[in-house]
């Protein structure tokens, strides 16, 4: 089964510019947090037994001020074939997001569209609309997998309905299967969090290894992985907490170390948790057994301000 995962692009436009003095404006376009879209790399390691393929639309736009986003999407939907095409989604994304079903559902109607992500754990109903099938509430990679599963079981008439962590538009409005917040912190760590006793479960990368990405100051590639799911906090700015159902989870070293076993290529390894000193004593024996083992790579983590005082 063709795959088609989307990043979709994020506007080359920021208000920030409007407070900066001309001496002072920043470079907003390359962005230091410019890297791969890791939510799609993931769920691609859970579907490796299928042809999938991932666009990152946001770093194209980025590098290209003249960029096409439709026109763009449209080459690659005609090109590829895809049976699915599924994009993650950030707030800042929602309208390009929009933009790319609307071009796959002219193109073929009955390519099935899944749309997920940050955006629409928060917010489902923003996706309530034609041209998208399924949206994806919370995480995603057991729900993707499943999604694939049933359309290959029952290709003429797939039922999602017992899928989890799904909304589906009837009569214009979403009817949502079980909520992955009904779930115990066991059932999402071992169930749908993919890190524990699932070997070939990691990240694959490789699938956006032709995009450049760098840490400009130190023209050095990067590439992402987590430790950790969720926050030990419940800040009302933010939303990551809700996304993993309030629960703050952390990986099994061993799977740490095997999943950086795979990035020798990329010098610099972010971590892009909530929080990665969440459990100071994980991480500690973490980066103690990186010491000890002599892997080496460069390191960017987030933390709270709080626990580097104390």
């Amino acid at each position: 089964m063709r795959i088609l995962l989307v990043n979709p692009p994020v506007p080359q436009i920021n208000s920030i510019r409007d407070h900066h003095k001309a001496e002072n404006e920043m470079e907003l376009n390359k962005r230091e947090e410019l890297g791969p879209p890791l939510a799609l790399n993931d769920i691609a390691g859970a579907l490796r037994s299928e042809d999938v393929r991932i666009v990152d639309q946001k770093f194209e736009n980025d590098e290209d001020p003249n960029y096409d986003l439709e026109q763009s999407i449209y080459k690659e939907v005609r090109s590829f074939e895809p049976d699915i095409v599924g994009t993650t989604c950030l707030t800042a994304a929602v309208n390009s997001a929009k933009k790319i079903f609307k071009v796959v559902k002219d193109y073929n109607p009955k390519i099935l569209t899944v749309a997920g992500g940050i955006h629409t754990s928060l917010n489902p109903h923003d996706f309530c609309m034609p041209d998208v099938d399924l949206v994806v509430v919370g995480l995603g990679k057991r729900t993707m997998r499943e999604i694939v599963d049933e359309v290959k079981s029952n290709p003429s008439d797939p039922d999602f309905s017992k899928i989890p962590g799904l909304a589906m538009r009837v009569n214009d409005t979403l009817k949502f299967t079980r909520p992955l917040t009904e779930l115990s912190r066991k059932e999402l760590r071992d169930e749908h969090y993919f890190y524990y006793d699932r070997k070939g479960y990691f990240p694959d990368r490789e699938l956006t290894d032709r995009y450049n990405y760098i840490i400009e100051s130190k023209n050095l590639r990067v590439h992402y992985m987590n430790t950790s799911l969720g926050c030990t906090d419940k800040c009302s700015f933010c939303g990551l907490w809700i996304f993993a159902c309030g629960y703050y989870i952390t990986r099994e070293i061993p799977t740490l170390l095997e999943d950086i076993a795979t990035m020798d290529k990329y010098p610099v390894i972010r971590l892009v948790d909530s929080h990665t000193f969440g459990d100071v004593n994980h991480s500690r024996k973490f980066f103690e057994t990186l010491i000890e083992k002599n892997i080496r790579h460069n390191y960017i983590v987030d933390v709270r301000t709080d626990t580097v005082a104390r």
